[in-house]
């Protein structure tokens, strides 16, 4: 299976994969609100951001692991495959045993933090029970996924996280039917969660044939705490505010909070889902040095990520209170409409997605000691000004203090991989970037004028329809304008696949 016919599939897969996860997403936590309200609802969430903690560890390295495969993947060398496997395999079965210790201090831990008013057992063990499913993660499958995802074979793992996903949530479903408690819900769902890893491990093993005898080759590895200050941007940037809310606010506003971010996290997945059909195949046409190729390949990426951030996020600014007033219609706890943080929410995190593009080059360039200090100055700008705004903004502070910290690293990032890796203009993603964003003010706008009344799904749905086609239509305008080229080179590779099928 060539380049761009894997690039497809992992994108299908991922964007099905994406496309399900959010489904589920609204869905569960719906459940959860109504049936256990507000507070425990924000319990729930915050475990699951410290229980994320963890992903410190995890994110750097599997990002050099996955670079370190990718020359011998390409070149068929299945010793150095091997070498490489065995040494994160390792790694990754200490990050296991590392995080049975980090969870039980954080259950000893979270029930005097965690303001919800239930006792000691309650907290302590609701904490044990949603870290069943992370440590089977790191110590079953994570090295299978890090091999699949550099072989261009991630819709494996994804098809498999799809059925997972949605078995957990008829699992889920058919419990609260039952009338079952928190506890045992979260405890059979953390075992479903645990099929998955398995299955890619075995199936992991029968497909790559890995030589367990292999020395583990560290060396290749060897930039993986150089790619620490990258994780630390990232748990900040996705769990930070849930730790300040659970320390410095109340449960209820962890639950107002969880709620928004269902819409901007699920989009934010939709887009790196689409992103990761096209990072693999970018990484073997950088280590082949096919220059023209890649700078072809590269600008088609940022076309298609920038249209899709700047439409999916313009399209979530003029659903999202709509769509909360329906989501939260029979929650009485807490006031859940809220304007400006929702505007600040999204804002942070469509910037965050326009620099993808940059952030997964670098990472597939291998230059994770060259950006390590910007993130940690990303991590830093969050972290202070959320703490500076949060007691007298609550959650539109965190809202701010994200949204300066991705201004700054995008800026960064896109300057240093225009500079040293793409060698191309950077006024290119600038100019890109305002087009987009011109044309979906303009769609916004017009969709605003129309003010239907949205009072359950089915009135949301339709205006959320109407908003879709107005906003892609702006974009698809101003594109076919000024970037028929990039349009063209996707359409030809787009009928190369179906043809070679």
């Amino acid at each position: 299976m060539n380049r761009s016919r894997n690039a497809a599939f992992n994108s299908a897969s991922q964007l099905l994969l994406q496309l399900v996860t959010a489904i589920c997403g609204f869905v569960v936590p719906k459940l959860l609100l109504e049936s256990f309200g507000s507070v425990v609802n924000g319990t729930v969430t915050s475990i699951a951001q410290f229980i994320g903690f963890i992903s410190l560890l995890e994110t750097g390295f599997s990002s050099v692991a996955k670079t370190a495969l990718y020359k011998p993947l390409a070149e068929n060398d299945r010793d150095s495959i091997s070498g490489v496997f065995n040494a994160s395999d390792a790694f990754f079965k200490k990050i296991a045993l590392i995080f049975v210790f980090y969870c039980f201090v954080l259950a000893f831990v979270f029930p005097y933090i965690g303001k919800n008013n239930y006792d000691f057992f309650y907290n302590f063990s609701l904490v044990l029970i949603i870290g069943i499913s992370t440590f089977g993660q790191y110590y079953f499958g994570i090295s299978y996924n890090i091999l699949f995802n550099a072989a261009q074979k991630a819709y494996i793992g994804t098809s498999l996280q799809i059925i997972t996903i949605v078995l957990n949530a008829i699992v889920i479903a058919v419990m609260i039917k039952l009338g079952a408690g928190i506890h045992a819900i979260k405890l059979v769902s953390s075992l479903v969660f645990i099929v998955k890893p398995i299955v890619i491990n075995r199936y992991g093993k029968w497909l790559f044939k890995i030589n367990s005898k292999v020395e583990k080759n560290y060396d290749a590895l060897s930039q993986r705490w150089d790619n620490l200050g990258q994780c630390v941007a990232l748990y900040v940037h996705t769990k930070t505010a849930y730790v300040i809310m659970t320390i410095f606010l109340t449960m209820i506003e962890v639950s107002v909070y969880s709620v928004y971010s269902l819409v901007t996290t699920s989009l934010s997945a939709i887009i790196t889902g689409i992103s990761s059909g096209f990072v693999p195949g970018l990484g073997n046409i950088y280590v082949r040095k096919e220059k023209e190729n890649f700078k072809k390949i590269f600008s088609v990426y940022e076309f298609v990520n920038t249209f899709v951030t700047v439409g999916f996020f313009t399209i979530a600014t003029v659903l999202i209170i709509p769509f909360v007033k329906v989501y939260t219609q029979n929650i009485t706890e807490g006031n859940y409409i809220r304007p400006l943080f929702a505007f600040l929410l999204i804002l942070g995190e469509m910037v965050y997605c326009m620099r993808l593009p940059y952030n997964y080059m670098i990472t597939n360039a291998g230059h994770f000691k060259q950006i390590k200090k910007g993130a940690y100055l990303e991590a830093g700008m969050n972290i202070v000004i959320s703490l500076c705004l949060v007691f007298k903004l609550g959650i539109v502070g965190l809202a701010i203090g994200n949204l300066s910290a991705m201004v700054y690293r995008t800026c960064s990032l896109v300057g240093y991989c225009s500079k040293n890796i793409t060698r191309l203009s950077q006024t290119n993603f600038y100019l890109r970037t305002f087009l987009n964003i011109l044309a979906g003010v303009l769609g916004g706008v017009i969709c605003l004028m129309i003010k239907p009344d949205v009072n359950n799904f089915m009135n949301w749905f339709t205006y959320a329809i109407v908003v879709s086609v107005i906003i892609f239509t702006m974009l698809i305008i101003v594109n076919v304008i000024f970037y028929k080229n990039d349009i063209k080179v996707l359409f030809l590779k787009c009928v190369n696949i179906v043809k070679k099928n």
